[in-house]
Protein backbone atom coordinates (compact mmCIF):
# COMPACT_ATOMS: atom_id res chain seq x y z
CA UNK A 1 0.00 0.00 0.00
CA UNK A 2 2.73 2.37 0.64
CA UNK A 3 4.67 1.58 -2.40
CA UNK A 4 1.81 2.31 -4.15
CA UNK A 5 1.16 5.33 -2.68
CA UNK A 6 4.50 6.71 -3.44
CA UNK A 7 3.97 5.80 -6.87
CA UNK A 8 0.98 7.96 -7.36
CA UNK A 9 3.02 10.75 -5.39
CA UNK A 10 5.80 10.50 -8.12
CA UNK A 11 3.56 10.27 -11.12
CA UNK A 12 1.95 13.39 -9.87
CA UNK A 13 5.23 15.64 -9.76
CA UNK A 14 6.33 13.85 -12.91
CA UNK A 15 3.10 15.09 -14.43
CA UNK A 16 3.09 18.49 -13.34
CA UNK A 17 6.47 19.35 -14.46
CA UNK A 18 6.08 18.10 -18.03
CA UNK A 19 2.83 20.18 -18.43
CA UNK A 20 4.72 23.07 -17.70
CA UNK A 21 7.39 22.06 -20.33
CA UNK A 22 4.58 21.61 -22.31
CA UNK A 23 3.33 24.64 -22.34
CA UNK A 24 6.77 26.48 -23.14
CA UNK A 25 7.54 24.54 -26.17
CA UNK A 26 4.25 25.23 -27.70
CA UNK A 27 4.62 28.55 -27.18
CA UNK A 28 8.41 29.04 -28.51
CA UNK A 29 7.48 27.13 -31.34
CA UNK A 30 4.43 29.36 -32.59
CA UNK A 31 1.95 25.96 -32.31
CA UNK A 32 -1.18 27.06 -31.58
CA UNK A 33 -2.45 23.76 -31.32
CA UNK A 34 -0.08 22.71 -28.29
CA UNK A 35 -1.30 24.92 -25.92
CA UNK A 36 -5.12 23.83 -26.50
CA UNK A 37 -4.15 20.72 -25.97
CA UNK A 38 -2.35 21.65 -22.83
CA UNK A 39 -5.29 23.70 -21.78
CA UNK A 40 -7.54 20.79 -22.30
CA UNK A 41 -5.17 18.27 -20.40
CA UNK A 42 -4.97 20.99 -17.28
CA UNK A 43 -8.74 21.29 -17.10
CA UNK A 44 -9.97 17.85 -17.92
CA UNK A 45 -7.25 15.73 -16.22
CA UNK A 46 -7.99 15.85 -12.17
CA UNK A 47 -5.68 16.71 -9.67
CA UNK A 48 -2.79 14.14 -9.15
CA UNK A 49 -3.64 11.78 -12.28
CA UNK A 50 -0.66 10.78 -13.86
CA UNK A 51 0.15 11.90 -17.46
CA UNK A 52 1.40 9.37 -19.46
CA UNK A 53 4.43 9.01 -21.98
CA UNK A 54 1.93 9.93 -25.35
CA UNK A 55 1.31 13.32 -23.75
CA UNK A 56 4.75 14.17 -23.40
CA UNK A 57 5.97 12.47 -26.67
CA UNK A 58 3.50 15.01 -28.64
CA UNK A 59 5.36 18.28 -27.41
CA UNK A 60 7.14 20.14 -30.20
CA UNK A 61 10.74 20.43 -30.36
CA UNK A 62 11.76 23.92 -30.42
CA UNK A 63 13.51 24.67 -33.98
CA UNK A 64 16.98 26.07 -32.28
CA UNK A 65 17.33 23.25 -30.48
CA UNK A 66 15.95 21.36 -27.01
CA UNK A 67 15.14 24.20 -24.06
CA UNK A 68 15.14 23.04 -20.89
CA UNK A 69 13.94 24.14 -18.09
CA UNK A 70 16.55 25.77 -16.83
CA UNK A 71 17.27 27.59 -19.35
CA UNK A 72 13.57 29.36 -20.00
CA UNK A 73 12.76 29.70 -16.66
CA UNK A 74 14.34 33.06 -16.84
CA UNK A 75 12.50 34.49 -19.67
CA UNK A 76 9.25 33.08 -18.79
CA UNK A 77 9.78 34.85 -15.57
CA UNK A 78 10.68 38.40 -17.67
CA UNK A 79 7.12 37.15 -20.73
CA UNK A 80 4.99 37.01 -17.16
CA UNK A 81 5.90 40.54 -15.81
CA UNK A 82 4.98 42.03 -18.77
CA UNK A 83 1.84 40.10 -19.36
CA UNK A 84 1.01 41.63 -15.73
CA UNK A 85 1.66 44.92 -16.91
CA UNK A 86 -0.18 45.00 -20.03
CA UNK A 87 -3.15 43.71 -17.66
CA UNK A 88 -2.89 46.44 -15.51
CA UNK A 89 -2.56 49.72 -17.11
CA UNK A 90 -1.92 51.43 -13.72
CA UNK A 91 1.53 49.85 -13.51
CA UNK A 92 2.34 50.73 -16.77
CA UNK A 93 1.96 54.40 -15.77
CA UNK A 94 3.96 53.85 -12.45
CA UNK A 95 7.12 52.28 -14.37
CA UNK A 96 7.58 54.79 -16.79
CA UNK A 97 7.09 58.45 -14.21
CA UNK A 98 8.73 57.00 -11.21
CA UNK A 99 11.54 54.55 -12.23
CA UNK A 100 13.26 56.76 -14.89
CA UNK A 101 13.19 60.43 -12.58
CA UNK A 102 14.53 58.24 -9.47
CA UNK A 103 17.64 57.45 -11.25
CA UNK A 104 18.18 61.42 -12.39
CA UNK A 105 18.18 62.20 -8.87
CA UNK A 106 21.09 59.95 -7.99
CA UNK A 107 23.39 61.29 -10.27
CA UNK A 108 22.70 65.26 -9.65
CA UNK A 109 24.48 66.98 -7.09
CA UNK A 110 24.03 70.07 -6.11
CA UNK A 111 26.34 72.03 -5.42
CA UNK A 112 26.79 75.27 -3.12
CA UNK A 113 29.46 78.41 -2.63
CA UNK A 114 31.56 78.67 0.75
CA UNK A 115 33.23 81.19 2.00
CA UNK A 116 35.31 82.87 4.68
CA UNK A 117 37.67 86.07 5.08
CA UNK A 118 40.61 87.54 7.41
CA UNK A 119 39.42 90.66 9.05
CA UNK A 120 41.43 92.79 10.89
CA UNK A 121 42.53 92.06 14.24
CA UNK A 122 39.82 89.29 14.47
CA UNK A 123 41.15 86.76 12.22
CA UNK A 124 39.85 84.41 10.41
CA UNK A 125 35.44 84.46 10.20
CA UNK A 126 33.49 80.74 9.99
CA UNK A 127 32.37 79.81 6.75
CA UNK A 128 29.45 81.47 5.50
CA UNK A 129 27.09 79.83 2.78
CA UNK A 130 26.57 81.76 -0.47
CA UNK A 131 23.95 84.59 -0.03
CA UNK A 132 25.54 85.81 3.56
CA UNK A 133 27.90 88.52 4.66
CA UNK A 134 31.30 88.09 5.34
CA UNK A 135 33.47 90.59 7.36
CA UNK A 136 31.90 93.57 8.93
CA UNK A 137 30.18 97.19 8.88
CA UNK A 138 30.88 100.16 10.73
CA UNK A 139 33.78 98.83 12.30
CA UNK A 140 36.43 100.20 9.83
CA UNK A 141 37.64 96.74 10.00
CA UNK A 142 39.75 95.81 6.42
CA UNK A 143 39.18 92.61 4.76
CA UNK A 144 42.75 91.25 4.02
CA UNK A 145 42.32 87.60 2.87
CA UNK A 146 39.74 85.37 1.22
CA UNK A 147 38.77 81.73 0.93
CA UNK A 148 36.30 80.11 -1.35
CA UNK A 149 35.12 76.54 -2.33
CA UNK A 150 32.72 74.70 -4.24
CA UNK A 151 31.12 71.87 -2.50
CA UNK A 152 28.29 69.35 -3.00
CA UNK A 153 25.57 69.02 -0.65
CA UNK A 154 27.39 66.36 1.58
CA UNK A 155 29.50 69.35 1.92
CA UNK A 156 32.52 67.24 -0.53
CA UNK A 157 34.49 69.32 -2.95
CA UNK A 158 33.08 69.48 -5.94
CA UNK A 159 34.78 67.39 -9.30
CA UNK A 160 32.60 69.18 -11.68
CA UNK A 161 33.58 72.86 -11.70
CA UNK A 162 35.45 74.95 -9.41
CA UNK A 163 35.51 78.71 -8.04
CA UNK A 164 38.86 80.57 -9.04
CA UNK A 165 39.20 84.22 -7.48
CA UNK A 166 42.09 86.99 -6.90
CA UNK A 167 42.53 90.09 -5.12
CA UNK A 168 43.69 93.55 -5.31
CA UNK A 169 45.92 94.52 -2.30
CA UNK A 170 47.14 97.45 -0.79
CA UNK A 171 50.68 98.23 -2.07
CA UNK A 172 50.98 94.91 -4.22
CA UNK A 173 48.43 95.39 -6.57
CA UNK A 174 46.72 92.50 -8.49
CA UNK A 175 47.22 88.92 -7.13
CA UNK A 176 47.75 85.70 -9.12
CA UNK A 177 44.27 83.67 -9.43
CA UNK A 178 44.37 80.90 -6.68
CA UNK A 179 41.01 78.17 -6.60
CA UNK A 180 38.91 76.55 -4.24
CA UNK A 181 40.26 76.00 -0.65
CA UNK A 182 43.60 78.74 -1.49
CA UNK A 183 43.91 81.89 0.27
CA UNK A 184 43.61 85.64 -1.61
CA UNK A 185 45.44 88.39 0.08
CA UNK A 186 47.40 88.60 3.05
CA UNK A 187 47.72 87.66 6.70
CA UNK A 188 49.88 89.64 8.87
CA UNK A 189 50.81 92.09 7.04
CA UNK A 190 47.80 94.61 7.83
CA UNK A 191 46.87 94.99 4.15
CA UNK A 192 43.64 95.60 3.10
CA UNK A 193 42.05 94.12 0.48
CA UNK A 194 40.82 96.49 -2.12
CA UNK A 195 38.91 94.46 -4.67
CA UNK A 196 38.17 91.35 -5.74
CA UNK A 197 37.14 89.25 -9.12
CA UNK A 198 35.51 85.83 -9.12
CA UNK A 199 35.04 83.48 -11.70
CA UNK A 200 33.67 79.55 -11.96
CA UNK A 201 35.12 77.73 -14.15
CA UNK A 202 34.55 73.37 -15.63
CA UNK A 203 31.76 71.69 -17.47
CA UNK A 204 28.96 72.30 -14.93
CA UNK A 205 30.00 76.04 -14.44
CA UNK A 206 27.39 77.29 -17.02
CA UNK A 207 24.82 75.67 -14.73
CA UNK A 208 25.18 78.03 -12.12
CA UNK A 209 24.97 82.13 -12.05
CA UNK A 210 27.75 84.19 -10.20
CA UNK A 211 26.90 87.51 -8.18
CA UNK A 212 28.89 89.69 -5.83
CA UNK A 213 29.20 92.80 -4.13
CA UNK A 214 31.34 94.83 -1.75
CA UNK A 215 31.09 97.47 0.90
CA UNK A 216 33.56 99.82 0.87
CA UNK A 217 35.57 102.54 3.22
CA UNK A 218 33.06 105.54 2.99
CA UNK A 219 31.30 104.18 -0.56
CA UNK A 220 29.25 101.58 1.86
CA UNK A 221 27.74 98.99 -0.97
CA UNK A 222 28.57 98.90 -4.20
CA UNK A 223 26.75 97.42 -6.63
CA UNK A 224 26.48 93.40 -8.06
CA UNK A 225 29.33 91.80 -10.31
CA UNK A 226 28.79 88.95 -12.22
CA UNK A 227 31.10 86.11 -12.87
CA UNK A 228 34.69 87.65 -13.94
CA UNK A 229 33.77 91.38 -13.44
CA UNK A 230 35.87 93.48 -10.96
CA UNK A 231 34.30 94.50 -7.63
CA UNK A 232 35.36 97.04 -4.94
CA UNK A 233 37.94 99.77 -6.23
CA UNK A 234 40.98 100.74 -7.02
CA UNK A 235 43.57 103.51 -7.14
CA UNK A 236 41.24 104.91 -4.27
CA UNK A 237 43.13 103.82 -1.06
CA UNK A 238 39.75 102.33 0.26
CA UNK A 239 38.96 99.15 2.27
CA UNK A 240 37.44 96.50 1.37
CA UNK A 241 35.17 95.70 4.54
CA UNK A 242 32.78 93.38 3.70
CA UNK A 243 31.39 90.97 0.69
CA UNK A 244 28.43 89.40 -0.92
CA UNK A 245 28.89 86.31 -2.48
CA UNK A 246 25.94 84.28 -4.39
CA UNK A 247 25.96 81.60 -6.68
CA UNK A 248 22.67 80.18 -7.45
CA UNK A 249 21.43 77.59 -10.48
CA UNK A 250 21.09 80.15 -13.92
CA UNK A 251 17.32 79.11 -14.19
CA UNK A 252 16.89 81.54 -11.17
CA UNK A 253 18.94 84.09 -12.94
CA UNK A 254 21.13 87.15 -11.45
CA UNK A 255 20.65 89.21 -8.64
CA UNK A 256 19.09 92.81 -9.67
CA UNK A 257 21.73 95.24 -10.67
CA UNK A 258 21.67 97.85 -7.98
CA UNK A 259 24.35 100.22 -9.20
CA UNK A 260 28.41 100.42 -10.27
CA UNK A 261 30.19 97.15 -9.22
CA UNK A 262 34.05 98.81 -9.28
CA UNK A 263 35.27 102.52 -9.03
CA UNK A 264 39.10 102.68 -10.68
CA UNK A 265 41.12 105.94 -10.61
CA UNK A 266 41.06 108.16 -14.00
CA UNK A 267 44.10 107.45 -16.15
CA UNK A 268 46.57 110.22 -17.19
CA UNK A 269 44.85 110.11 -20.83
CA UNK A 270 41.48 110.49 -19.53
CA UNK A 271 42.27 113.89 -19.00
CA UNK A 272 43.53 116.20 -21.88
CA UNK A 273 43.06 119.54 -22.81
CA UNK A 274 44.06 121.30 -26.39
CA UNK A 275 44.20 125.23 -27.24
CA UNK A 276 44.41 127.77 -29.96
CA UNK A 277 47.67 130.14 -29.83
CA UNK A 278 48.71 133.16 -31.68
CA UNK A 279 50.57 132.32 -35.27
CA UNK A 280 50.12 128.23 -34.33
CA UNK A 281 46.16 128.33 -34.85
CA UNK A 282 44.92 125.43 -33.45
CA UNK A 283 47.43 122.98 -30.97
CA UNK A 284 46.58 119.65 -30.52
CA UNK A 285 45.80 118.08 -26.82
CA UNK A 286 47.83 117.57 -24.24
CA UNK A 287 47.18 115.07 -21.17
CA UNK A 288 46.97 115.54 -17.14
CA UNK A 289 49.69 117.21 -16.11
CA UNK A 290 51.44 118.60 -18.86
CA UNK A 291 51.75 121.90 -20.24
CA UNK A 292 50.11 123.85 -23.19
CA UNK A 293 51.23 126.69 -24.78
CA UNK A 294 54.51 128.37 -24.58
CA UNK A 295 57.45 130.02 -22.65
CA UNK A 296 59.21 132.89 -23.55
CA UNK A 297 58.16 133.31 -26.60
CA UNK A 298 55.33 136.12 -25.92
CA UNK A 299 52.47 134.13 -27.98
CA UNK A 300 48.72 133.98 -26.07
CA UNK A 301 47.04 131.96 -25.97
CA UNK A 302 43.23 132.64 -27.45
CA UNK A 303 41.04 129.60 -26.18
CA UNK A 304 40.77 126.62 -25.01
CA UNK A 305 39.16 123.29 -24.82
CA UNK A 306 39.05 120.72 -22.16
CA UNK A 307 38.30 117.12 -22.65
CA UNK A 308 37.36 114.51 -19.23
CA UNK A 309 36.26 110.89 -21.04
CA UNK A 310 33.63 109.79 -18.72
CA UNK A 311 32.44 106.64 -21.08
CA UNK A 312 34.15 103.84 -19.19
CA UNK A 313 31.65 102.97 -16.52
CA UNK A 314 34.14 102.06 -13.90
CA UNK A 315 35.05 105.95 -13.17
CA UNK A 316 33.07 108.64 -11.40
CA UNK A 317 30.57 110.30 -13.55
CA UNK A 318 30.32 114.08 -13.63
CA UNK A 319 31.58 116.65 -15.96
CA UNK A 320 34.24 119.33 -15.79
CA UNK A 321 33.48 123.25 -16.60
CA UNK A 322 35.82 126.03 -17.66
CA UNK A 323 35.06 129.77 -17.93
CA UNK A 324 37.62 132.13 -19.55
CA UNK A 325 38.61 136.05 -19.33
CA UNK A 326 38.66 137.14 -22.57
CA UNK A 327 40.74 140.85 -23.88
CA UNK A 328 37.79 143.27 -23.67
CA UNK A 329 34.86 140.50 -23.07
CA UNK A 330 35.87 140.27 -19.75
CA UNK A 331 34.39 136.86 -17.70
CA UNK A 332 32.66 134.02 -20.11
CA UNK A 333 29.93 131.91 -18.67
CA UNK A 334 31.55 128.28 -17.47
CA UNK A 335 31.96 125.81 -20.37
CA UNK A 336 30.91 122.04 -20.37
CA UNK A 337 33.32 119.37 -21.02
CA UNK A 338 34.50 119.66 -24.76
CA UNK A 339 33.36 123.00 -25.61
CA UNK A 340 35.63 125.46 -27.03
CA UNK A 341 35.57 128.82 -24.59
CA UNK A 342 37.41 131.55 -26.04
CA UNK A 343 38.23 133.06 -29.46
CA UNK A 344 39.91 133.00 -32.64
CA UNK A 345 40.41 135.07 -35.72
CA UNK A 346 40.45 138.04 -33.23
CA UNK A 347 43.62 138.47 -31.71
CA UNK A 348 41.98 138.34 -28.27
CA UNK A 349 44.26 136.83 -25.52
CA UNK A 350 42.92 135.11 -22.42
CA UNK A 351 43.96 136.64 -19.45
CA UNK A 352 42.48 133.85 -16.94
CA UNK A 353 40.69 131.12 -16.20
CA UNK A 354 38.49 129.01 -13.62
CA UNK A 355 37.78 125.51 -13.98
CA UNK A 356 35.98 123.23 -11.81
CA UNK A 357 34.17 119.66 -11.63
CA UNK A 358 30.63 118.67 -11.21
CA UNK A 359 28.60 115.41 -9.86
CA UNK A 360 29.93 112.62 -8.78
CA UNK A 361 33.92 113.21 -9.92
CA UNK A 362 33.53 116.17 -8.03
CA UNK A 363 33.09 114.15 -4.41
CA UNK A 364 36.79 112.12 -5.24
CA UNK A 365 38.55 114.31 -7.35
CA UNK A 366 39.79 118.20 -6.68
CA UNK A 367 40.97 120.09 -10.32
CA UNK A 368 43.93 121.91 -10.34
CA UNK A 369 45.75 124.49 -12.67
CA UNK A 370 48.18 127.14 -13.04
CA UNK A 371 48.76 129.61 -15.58
CA UNK A 372 52.01 131.31 -17.23
CA UNK A 373 51.50 135.06 -17.84
CA UNK A 374 53.37 137.80 -19.53
CA UNK A 375 55.85 139.29 -17.28
CA UNK A 376 55.10 137.63 -14.54
CA UNK A 377 55.77 133.36 -15.63
CA UNK A 378 54.64 130.52 -13.64
CA UNK A 379 52.05 131.69 -11.18
CA UNK A 380 51.03 129.90 -7.98
CA UNK A 381 48.70 126.78 -8.81
CA UNK A 382 45.23 127.09 -7.43
CA UNK A 383 42.02 124.65 -7.11
CA UNK A 384 38.14 123.34 -8.04
CA UNK A 385 37.23 126.76 -9.21
CA UNK A 386 38.98 129.75 -8.37
CA UNK A 387 40.61 132.04 -10.83
CA UNK A 388 44.18 131.46 -11.90
CA UNK A 389 45.80 134.56 -14.18
CA UNK A 390 45.16 137.92 -14.12
CA UNK A 391 41.96 140.73 -14.22
CA UNK A 392 42.72 144.28 -15.52
CA UNK A 393 46.45 144.12 -15.87
CA UNK A 394 46.20 143.57 -19.66
CA UNK A 395 48.45 140.85 -19.29
CA UNK A 396 48.20 137.92 -21.48
CA UNK A 397 47.83 134.10 -20.80
CA UNK A 398 51.09 131.98 -22.32
CA UNK A 399 50.38 128.50 -20.97
CA UNK A 400 48.16 126.64 -18.82
CA UNK A 401 49.10 123.16 -16.78
CA UNK A 402 45.79 120.93 -15.62
CA UNK A 403 45.75 117.63 -13.21
CA UNK A 404 43.15 115.88 -11.94
CA UNK A 405 44.11 114.58 -8.31
CA UNK A 406 42.40 112.12 -6.66
CA UNK A 407 41.41 113.49 -3.08
CA UNK A 408 43.90 113.14 -0.02
CA UNK A 409 46.85 111.91 -2.86
CA UNK A 410 49.74 114.10 -3.00
CA UNK A 411 48.86 117.89 -4.43
CA UNK A 412 51.24 120.44 -6.18
CA UNK A 413 52.17 123.58 -3.70
CA UNK A 414 49.98 126.19 -3.77
CA UNK A 415 52.50 128.48 -2.57
CA UNK A 416 52.76 132.21 -3.71
CA UNK A 417 49.33 134.08 -5.55
CA UNK A 418 47.39 132.18 -8.26
CA UNK A 419 45.13 135.55 -9.58
CA UNK A 420 46.01 139.03 -9.59
CA UNK A 421 42.88 141.36 -9.71
CA UNK A 422 42.74 144.93 -10.11
CA UNK A 423 39.79 145.37 -9.25
CA UNK A 424 40.05 143.67 -5.77
CA UNK A 425 43.44 143.75 -4.25
CA UNK A 426 42.28 144.43 -0.88
CA UNK A 427 44.05 140.67 0.07
CA UNK A 428 47.40 141.94 -1.64
CA UNK A 429 47.40 145.26 0.33
CA UNK A 430 47.12 143.25 3.77
CA UNK A 431 49.82 141.47 2.73
CA UNK A 432 51.90 144.03 1.81
CA UNK A 433 51.34 145.92 5.04
CA UNK A 434 53.13 143.16 6.66
CA UNK A 435 56.16 144.63 6.06
CA UNK A 436 55.50 148.13 7.54
CA UNK A 437 58.16 148.50 10.22
CA UNK A 438 60.79 146.81 8.19
CA UNK A 439 64.71 148.59 8.52
CA UNK A 440 65.98 150.91 6.49
CA UNK A 441 69.31 149.94 4.93
CA UNK A 442 70.84 151.87 2.10
CA UNK A 443 71.62 149.51 -0.59
CA UNK A 444 69.70 146.92 0.54
CA UNK A 445 67.02 144.95 -0.91
CA UNK A 446 65.36 142.15 1.52
CA UNK A 447 62.75 142.93 4.57
CA UNK A 448 66.06 142.25 6.90
CA UNK A 449 67.21 145.99 5.63
CA UNK A 450 66.10 147.93 2.48
CA UNK A 451 66.07 151.74 0.80
CA UNK A 452 63.25 152.68 -1.00
CA UNK A 453 64.03 151.30 -4.29
CA UNK A 454 64.85 147.57 -2.75
CA UNK A 455 61.81 147.75 -1.45
CA UNK A 456 59.71 148.62 -3.90
CA UNK A 457 61.90 146.02 -5.99
CA UNK A 458 61.57 143.36 -3.64
CA UNK A 459 57.61 143.58 -3.22
CA UNK A 460 56.82 143.92 -7.04
CA UNK A 461 58.57 140.71 -7.68
CA UNK A 462 57.89 138.41 -4.22
CA UNK A 463 53.76 139.74 -4.65
CA UNK A 464 53.40 140.85 -7.54
CA UNK A 465 55.52 138.72 -9.31
CA UNK A 466 56.70 141.61 -11.29
CA UNK A 467 60.61 141.84 -12.28
CA UNK A 468 61.63 145.48 -11.85
CA UNK A 469 64.85 147.16 -12.06
CA UNK A 470 67.09 148.00 -9.11
CA UNK A 471 66.84 152.06 -9.25
CA UNK A 472 64.75 154.19 -8.62
CA UNK A 473 65.95 155.96 -11.91
CA UNK A 474 64.98 153.26 -13.86
CA UNK A 475 61.79 151.75 -12.01
CA UNK A 476 60.35 154.90 -12.80
CA UNK A 477 61.26 154.56 -16.46
CA UNK A 478 59.11 150.71 -16.67
CA UNK A 479 55.37 150.11 -17.66
CA UNK A 480 53.09 152.76 -18.66
CA UNK A 481 52.36 156.82 -17.30
CA UNK A 482 49.08 157.13 -15.66
CA UNK A 483 47.18 160.43 -14.77
CA UNK A 484 49.14 162.56 -12.15
CA UNK A 485 46.42 164.72 -11.42
CA UNK A 486 43.04 161.91 -11.85
CA UNK A 487 43.81 160.04 -8.74
CA UNK A 488 40.52 158.14 -9.37
CA UNK A 489 42.58 156.39 -11.93
CA UNK A 490 45.27 154.99 -9.60
CA UNK A 491 45.22 151.61 -8.78
CA UNK A 492 46.86 149.55 -5.84
CA UNK A 493 50.59 148.45 -6.79
CA UNK A 494 51.09 151.97 -9.18
CA UNK A 495 54.68 153.09 -8.64
CA UNK A 496 54.56 156.17 -7.06
CA UNK A 497 57.97 158.69 -8.20
CA UNK A 498 59.09 161.31 -6.52
CA UNK A 499 61.88 163.79 -7.87
CA UNK A 500 62.70 167.46 -9.26
CA UNK A 501 63.81 168.95 -12.23
CA UNK A 502 62.97 165.64 -13.95
CA UNK A 503 65.67 163.50 -11.71
CA UNK A 504 63.55 160.65 -9.79
CA UNK A 505 65.10 159.93 -6.43
CA UNK A 506 62.66 158.44 -4.49
CA UNK A 507 59.59 155.88 -5.15
CA UNK A 508 57.02 153.90 -3.06
CA UNK A 509 53.65 151.19 -4.17
CA UNK A 510 50.26 152.88 -3.83
CA UNK A 511 47.91 151.63 -1.78
CA UNK A 512 44.56 152.85 -2.67
CA UNK A 513 42.47 154.76 -0.19
CA UNK A 514 45.29 157.53 -1.05
CA UNK A 515 48.26 155.34 0.96
CA UNK A 516 51.65 154.65 0.44
CA UNK A 517 53.94 152.01 1.56
CA UNK A 518 57.29 153.28 1.23
CA UNK A 519 61.19 152.77 2.70
CA UNK A 520 62.16 156.32 4.37
CA UNK A 521 64.90 156.51 6.08
CA UNK A 522 67.16 155.42 9.15
CA UNK A 523 64.79 157.47 11.14
CA UNK A 524 61.94 156.33 10.21
CA UNK A 525 62.33 152.87 8.33
CA UNK A 526 59.37 151.50 6.20
CA UNK A 527 55.84 153.92 6.76
CA UNK A 528 52.50 153.82 5.07
CA UNK A 529 52.05 157.42 4.83
CA UNK A 530 49.25 159.56 2.87
CA UNK A 531 50.45 160.01 -0.42
CA UNK A 532 51.36 163.83 0.24
CA UNK A 533 53.35 163.37 3.13
CA UNK A 534 56.99 162.95 1.42
CA UNK A 535 56.12 165.82 -0.66
CA UNK A 536 55.23 167.75 2.92
CA UNK A 537 58.38 166.26 4.85
CA UNK A 538 60.54 167.07 2.11
CA UNK A 539 60.02 170.20 0.31
CA UNK A 540 62.93 169.67 -2.59
CA UNK A 541 60.86 167.11 -3.97
CA UNK A 542 57.49 166.08 -5.53
CA UNK A 543 55.64 163.67 -7.53
CA UNK A 544 56.59 163.39 -10.60
CA UNK A 545 54.83 160.62 -11.98
CA UNK A 546 52.72 157.13 -11.59
CA UNK A 547 53.79 154.08 -13.38
CA UNK A 548 51.44 151.14 -13.77
CA UNK A 549 53.66 147.82 -14.59
CA UNK A 550 51.12 145.51 -14.71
Amino acid sequence: MKKNIRKLVTAGIIAALLSGQTAFAAEVTGDTEAPTQVGQVNEETPAGDEATEEEVTEIPDNTSGNVTQEETAPEMAEESKEDQTQSDPSKEVQTESVLPEAKEQESEHVYKLRYRVHVQTYGWQDWKDSGSTAGTKGEAKRLEAIEMRVVDEDGNPSSDFHVEYRSHVQTYGWQDWVGDGQISGTTGEAKRLEAIQIRLVGDESTNYVLDYKTHVQTLGWLGFAQNEELAGTQGYAKRMEAVQIFMNPSAEGHQAEDGRSFLREYTTDELSFSGHVQTYGDVAGVTNGNILGTTGEAKRIEGITVHLDTTSAEVAQGNIQYAAHVQTYGWSEFMNNENFNGTTGQAKRLEAVKIQLSGEIAEYYDIYYRVHVQSYGWLAWTLNGQPAGTEGYAKRMEAIQIKLVLKGNAAPSMAGESFYNRNNLTGVVEQIKQYEDCPYLFGGATPMGWDCSGCTQWIYENIFNISVPRSSYLQARVGTSVSLQDRSKWMIGDLLCYGSAGSITHVGIYLGNNEMIHAVNSRYGTKIHDVDWYEDWDSGNHLMDVRRLF
